[in-house]
């Protein structure tokens, strides 16, 4: 954190959701060494394996509550990433409760919503199933503002959580022309996205504004889609009713009015709260459709893309696991793997395998 006016940095926060991030905690031992002040944020268990030395470091203010595993191991971008960012607004807009994120949590999990979302994500399933060439059928999250930001975000993880190709799971932002988002000008469009879409292909419009203006935004969408063969399904958060779409491709999730009716002063809460409840929609169809995908084994996610040490670390425990072998033998047939060769000895512990 610089000070203001002078680029002197002044303290250091390293998130990572399971303490295992080492450009993270390459950032905290860069402050210990000029004795900067370093908090931490994570939520994984200290004694595991995984965590990175900088967090255990007693110079390290460290905020972990445990939240327990997630739902796919090691896919912190769900459980752990929601907690982050529960947290963080917790700390810097207090009028919103944790009761009121419970309330919205329940209106997808255990609402009328419920039904409807797993349906839609039946449809996503779907559309990974049919994309086994090098190009097929694709998800597509369409939003404005920071709602749609977290669609792009969501997209992003793919590659990395399941081994996705770019175009399974895509993301457009529908304002992206304001300087609030100037840095993400060069994401998909829909114009360019929507019209290249294959048959099989679902489009999830997250209409969370006005009637008015997510009416004028499904209008839009429906004019760069194809003429037959794409689903097209409303996500609708808060108020936003769209009146003309079909009822059975739309999905209403309910915010709790203590937010959707607060005040003036409280609308940054409501619009945090809005957002948290558009991440836990995301995260839920596209791991979902992963799963139906085949891309999960008994709660780890099999076809992670091994590009970092940790997830190196991470691909060698689950050959360990599932194939019920030791830590040598896992290593052996990882490498054997990445290498596309049997004879293991040859290629030295070293680089990305350290």
């Amino acid at each position: 954190m610089p000070l203001e006016g002078t680029g002197e940095v002044t303290g250091v926060v390293g998130i990572s959701c399971g303490l295992s991030a080492p450009f993270v905690a390459g950032q905290l031992s860069w402050a210990f060494q000029r004795q900067i002040p370093a908090a931490g944020v994570g939520f994984n268990d200290l004694s595991s394996s995984a965590v990175q030395e900088a967090f255990r470091d007693k110079r390290l203010t460290l905020v972990n509550p445990i939240v327990g595993p997630e739902a796919v191991t090691g896919s912190s971008r769900m459980k752990g990433g929601s907690a982050t960012k529960m947290l963080l607004e917790r700390a810097f807009m207090p009028s919103i409760s944790w009761d009121t994120y419970k309330a919205a949590h329940a209106s997808i999990y255990e609402g009328s919503a419920v039904a409807s979302l797993a349906r839609l994500a039946g449809f996503c399933g779907n559309a990974l199933l049919t994309n086994v060439g090098d190009r097929g059928a694709s998800i597509v999250y369409i939003g404005r503002g920071t709602v749609g930001v977290l669609g792009l975000i969501d997209a992003s993880e793919q590659r990395p959580t399941f081994g996705a190709k770019v175009d399974d799971v895509r993301g457009c932002l529908l304002d992206w022309g304001g300087t609030k988002y100037a840095a993400l000008s060069s994401s998909p469009s829909v114009e360019v996205v929507l019209p290249s879409l294959l048959p099989g292909s679902v489009v999830i419009l997250k209409a969370t504004t006005t009637n008015e203006e997510a009416e004028r935004d499904l209008s839009m969408v429906k004019s760069f889609l194809p003429a037959s063969g794409v689903l097209l399904w409303v996500v609708s958060i808060a108020e936003a009713r769209p009146s003309f779409v079909e009822p059975s491709t739309v999905t209403h999730v309910e915010i709790p009015t203590s937010i959707t009716s607060a005040p003036p002063s409280n609308q940054h809460s409501r619009a945090a709260l809005i957002e948290t409840a558009a991440k836990w929609v995301v995260n839920y169809l596209s791991t979902t459709a992963h799963v139906l995908k085949g891309c999960v084994y008994k709660n780890r996610m099999i076809n992670v893309c091994i590009t970092n040490q940790k997830l190196f670390r991470r691909a060698v425990g689950i050959v360990r696991d599932v194939a019920g072998v030791g830590e040598v033998d896992g290593w052996s047939a990882l490498l054997a793997a990445c290498f596309v060769s049997h004879e293991v000895r040859k290629y030295p512990r070293c680089g990305i395998c350290k």
